[in-house]
């Protein structure tokens, strides 16, 4: 039986590195001619370096219709990531894929659980709602440790004043002792997941960040009745 051919990576290069908060970083690339995806699907990224390529799948943060992609991620003290921060602009990467099976199901309401850099999928997801024009409806429930530490807010908050059926609560762990703006103190958790569900028990519930928080979201999200066939779920390797 003749086994499925790899695919052969594919070169892009770096357009932009930037910044999003104290602790994330998000690298630009021009997208390779030919290169295609549905949103929030991930592919294998290789650097190389002079000891061999680095080598890490990253969900793609930016919308199909882009003319480039996006990743964004923590800094922390693996290899992969190290080498991945140090890219510039010009820099070139090696791409393969993609691949995934948490994929929008556009022609359902959604609600979209994410913690900490877990926003990435979401954020290729609701860059493509808004460039297709959908109608999709989404309640973005977005977990963080405090302020300070959520990547995109600034992009989701004109998604969501551009668009009414984008509904966005931020949740703090660690709030300010002078708020800013409206948010809920805590964590995403079963009275939370009660409140919304209660008027969204059909939509479709999609979950993203790291695996523990994953876990113990999908536990809630049966405990309160929300049936198997409604859930999709992604886990974030590689936290501290």
């Amino acid at each position: 039986m003749l086994k499925d051919k790899r695919p052969e990576p594919m070169l892009a290069e770096v357009l932009e590195t930037k910044q999003l908060t104290a602790s994330t970083y998000s690298i630009k690339v021009a997208k390779p001619d030919g290169f295609s995806f549905l949103a929030s699907q991930s592919v294998l990224l290789m650097i190389e370096k002079d000891y061999g390529p680095q080598r890490h799948a990253m969900s793609i943060a930016s919308s199909p219709s882009r003319d480039y992609l996006q990743w964004a991620t923590r800094r922390s003290d693996s290899d992969f990531k190290k080498t991945f921060l140090s890219l510039q602009k010009g820099d070139h990467i090696n791409l393969i894929g993609p691949k995934g099976k948490f994929l929008l199901e556009a022609d359902k309401a959604a609600v979209f659980i994410a913690g900490g850099i877990g926003i990435t999928p979401f954020t290729s997801m609701t860059d493509f709602i808004a460039d297709e024009g959908l109608k999709t409806q989404v309640m973005l429930l977005y977990g963080n440790n405090s302020i300070e530490d959520i990547p995109f807010k600034q992009q989701l908050d004109t998604l969501s004043e551009a668009n009414p059926a984008l509904e966005i609560l931020y949740v703090i762990n660690n709030p300010p002792s002078t708020p800013l703006w409206d948010y809920r103190v805590g964590r995403i958790d079963e009275d939370l997941l009660r409140e919304v569900a209660s008027t969204r028990s059909d939509a479709i519930y999609y979950v993203a960040g790291p695996p523990n928080m994953v876990k113990n979201i999908l536990q809630t999200l049966t405990a309160i009745g929300i049936s198997s066939e409604h859930i999709r779920y992604e886990l974030f390797r590689g936290y501290d």
